[in-house]
């Protein structure tokens, strides 16, 4: 996103990003707005339990942005939800602005819409004058994280049972020394229900199993 300097008006872009979201937990957008004096302010939000949306970042920064030359700034989210944000200047090199972490801590799935809006602000001498060079989103992809099963016998046959999400996708693994964890070779597709699998070379009861939910 390339933006045009400063023509000596107080015109501001306020630049949007909408993410896809499907369960509790997923991030749902996250926007940048102009704030009074060159400052800024970055929120991000997400699905909660029932689906609606919840601020899960508020990041208000008092430093001042440059309105005499391209600005750049870099938001980096870890897999732990923590975001950085920095900024780049052609005269001035890169500097840190803060850090937040997300809470609760959310989901990030891929990016579905950029929106980029005008906003002709006032409000005499505190009406914000602040212009984007352009803004990058980079994430750290998030380790897959265990679930809950229980095991059940099916024709004296030892399985795991979990209860999956409509959507989302699991792996079944096997471990013999809670160190080295070894894959199988299929992927469960959740559909919403009570889910049953097995281990295809047979229940052994010296090795250690866990499903994950990938992201």
């Amino acid at each position: 996103m390339r933006l045009n300097p400063p023509n000596g008006g107080f015109a501001a872009v306020q630049p949007q990003l909408f993410f896809n979201h499907s369960f509790p937990g997923d991030i749902r957008r996250a926007i940048l707005t102009p704030r009074s004096g060159g400052t800024f302010q970055w929120e991000v939000f997400a699905n909660d339990a029932l689906l609606n949306e919840t601020q899960i970042v508020a990041m208000i920064m008092p430093k001042q942005v440059s309105v005499t030359e391209y600005t750049t700034f870099t938001m980096v989210r870890d897999g732990t939800g923590l975001w950085t944000v920095s900024q780049t200047t052609d005269s001035g090199g890169t500097s840190l602005i803060g850090t937040e972490a997300e809470s609760p801590v959310g989901n990030l799935v891929d990016l579905d819409e950029l929106q980029i809006r005008d906003m002709n602000v006032s409000g005499g001498s505190a009406r914000p004058y602040v212009f984007w060079d352009h803004v990058r989103i980079t994430s750290d992809e998030a380790p897959p994280s265990e679930i809950t099963y229980s095991h059940v016998l099916v024709n004296d046959v030892i399985g795991f049972q979990f209860e999956s999400q409509n959507g989302a996708n699991y792996q079944f693994q096997c471990t013999s020394n809670l160190v080295d964890w070894v894959g199988k070779d299929f992927t469960i597709h959740g559909k919403g229900r009570l889910e049953t699998t097995f281990d295809p070379a047979g229940f052994n009861p010296h090795n250690n199993y866990r499903i994950l939910v990938l992201p």
